[in-house]
């Protein structure tokens, strides 16, 4: 799935997805990058991490 615009449609999709623990969101603060590049660096990672 690829998000290119908001779409309700694909949104709700995604938020199964995520109650159904299929994907789970990564967020990081920036203040945490050196735990940010730890995670990624692990191999952890299945997707996109986003940095806050």
């Amino acid at each position: 799935m690829v998000l290119r615009r908001a779409d309700s449609k694909q949104l709700h999709e995604i938020s199964k997805l995520i109650k159904q623990n299929v994907i789970r969101a990564v967020v990081f603060h920036f203040d945490q990058m050196n735990e940010t590049l730890e995670y990624v660096e692990t191999g952890s990672a299945k997707g996109k991490v986003v940095v806050k």
